[in-house]
């Protein structure tokens, strides 16, 4: 499991924690998404779905690698009027 705190930030690097945006995760690769989560018990969608808005500024999302493979995992995620960010975890099975 690996696990990936989103946070917005503006131009300069500063956390925005009043930032509200939709975001949208697509995992490809050698892994697949699990969940993602804001922290904010008012929330009620469902954990699994592939989107996720922000609280504070921030929210957690949830990858786990596939079954007896290595290679590399990749993390894309979007939201209107936000630059697109691409993570990569290399990942080796056992």
């Amino acid at each position: 499991m690996v696990y990936v705190l989103c946070t917005i930030k503006d131009k300069n690097g500063i956390m925005c924690p009043r930032a509200n945006y939709m975001l949208h995760f697509k995992v490809t690769g050698a892994g697949e998404y699990v969940a993602a989560d804001n922290g904010k018990q008012a929330d009620d969608r469902s954990f699994s779905e592939p989107y996720c808005r922000t609280f504070n500024g921030k929210c957690m999302v949830i990858i786990r690698s596939l079954e007896k493979q290595s290679g590399k995992i990749e993390l894309s995620v979007t939201a209107e009027d936000l630059q697109v960010i691409h993570k990569t975890v290399t990942i080796q099975s056992k």
